[in-house]
């Protein structure tokens, strides 16, 4: 087979392997990148290099897609990072700060806050939301459990965190350099995880934008 040929052949082969978790990711991305109104079909298939037939074979509509992509965060996303966490050894509050570790690794905020922004006007968008927060809430509640604390204080501390977390995604103004983020979640885990009620309301009170 001529050699030009054979690269139009393999790019076609290229094209055909498409998955439908391709198509998802790129949903999500062009969501991050210009809200709900970016993640159009068309756009898609020229950003991907395939024709809107790949699009077809694994999806009947775009809102297919927008079903899959809501799914995907609510079922896949947080629950790997929670399983992730829940598989290693060791002392809980250092696994505890290790789920914001990895949640910076794989760049997690960024589609964390498109998922926010999108589920204010669909009500999908919302329960994927919701689900994989309550996932995330679980897992800070099973830490806290671990290190001994009663059920209410557990879940009081579970969902501070949460509260912290989503309103440093949403901060204006959060620490430039690494080494000073880096303190600020060490002394917020510290100061959570301490065992006295005026510790848990000083963590309260320096909330935004600590994680």
């Amino acid at each position: 087979m001529p050699r030009l040929r054979l690269r139009n052949f393999e790019r076609r082969m290229k094209k055909r392997r498409l998955s439908q978790l391709d198509w998802v990711k790129g949903g999500l991305d062009a969501l991050v990148e210009g809200g709900i109104e970016a993640v159009r079909i068309d756009t898609l298939a020229e950003k991907l290099g395939v024709t809107k037939g790949s699009f077809y074979h694994h999806f009947e509509s775009r809102d297919d897609l927008l079903d899959a992509i809501a799914s995907d965060w609510g079922d896949n996303e947080l629950e790997a990072v929670a399983e992730e966490v829940s598989a290693l050894p060791g002392d809980p509050k250092m696994r505890m700060q290790l789920v914001v570790g990895i949640y910076e690794r794989r760049d997690l905020a960024r589609y964390d806050r498109a998922m926010r922004a999108w589920a204010h006007s669909d009500p999908r968008a919302e329960k994927a939301v919701r689900k994989a927060s309550d996932l995330l809430e679980r897992l800070f509640l099973q830490l806290f459990d671990e290190m001994g604390f009663d059920e209410r204080q557990s879940k009081l501390r579970a969902r501070i965190v949460m509260l912290c977390g989503i309103g440093a995604m949403f901060a204006l103004e959060l620490p430039r350099r690494e080494d000073d983020a880096q303190d600020m979640r060490e002394q917020f885990f510290e100061l959570l995880t301490a065992g006295r009620e005026q510790d848990l309301l000083s963590a309260a009170a320096s909330a935004a934008g600590v994680l």
